[in-house]
């Protein structure tokens, strides 16, 4: 199953594809400070273009079989891409549960990019897709992701300790959780 288009008042977001390439590549390297605090160590050998050539072709198959959904975001009256999110490791039959992550380009952060983006693509995933959970999880220091998800009706519901590799740092995680209404 692949994404759909999503059309919000700023935003369009695109399912990811390979015609994204040089544009997210840009992306991801014009942010690369921002982001890297988040990160896993990353080398320059990721950010070439055969790289992420490839990891978008990997993602779209993950995509195409229903495994993960990707979208790129851009203001409807632009070709440049702002952000991204990810649902990713979707597990079916009795959980129906994947996991939330995004990246916002510092210059588009607070003035509800990435709430829109995040929004919509939850109900997405909800009312389309069909899932029960999402779960989201936040480095504690990351406050604004923290803020953002709360904002969106996630629940707290613990502490991952030493969860992730992140810059050769094994770093704690807040786990938060959006269940589909009923």
């Amino acid at each position: 199953m692949l994404s759909d288009l999503i059309i919000t008042k700023q935003l369009c977001l695109e399912p990811l594809h390979s015609r994204h390439l040089d544009a997210y590549r840009d992306f991801l390297l014009s942010n690369r400070a921002a982001f890297e605090p988040w990160s896993p160590l990353l080398t320059d050998a990721y950010y070439s273009k055969e790289n992420i050539k490839k990891k978008i072709e990997d993602d779209c198959a993950r995509q195409h079989k229903g495994q993960a959904y990707f979208w790129v975001a851009r203001r409807q009256d632009s070709q440049q891409i702002i952000a991204d999110v990810r649902y990713t490791t979707v597990i079916r039959g009795i959980l129906q549960s994947c996991f939330l992550a995004y990246k916002v380009a510092p210059e588009y952060q607070r003035q509800g990019i990435a709430t829109e983006m995040v929004a919509h693509t939850i109900r997405h995933m909800f009312d389309v897709v069909g899932l029960n959970r999402i779960e989201a999880h936040i480095m504690p220091r990351n406050l604004p992701s923290c803020a953002l998800i709360e904002k969106l009706g996630f629940e707290y519901e613990g502490l991952a300790k030493r969860y992730l590799l992140i810059r050769g740092k094994w770093e704690d995680h807040k786990r938060y959780a959006l269940v589909k209404s009923t």
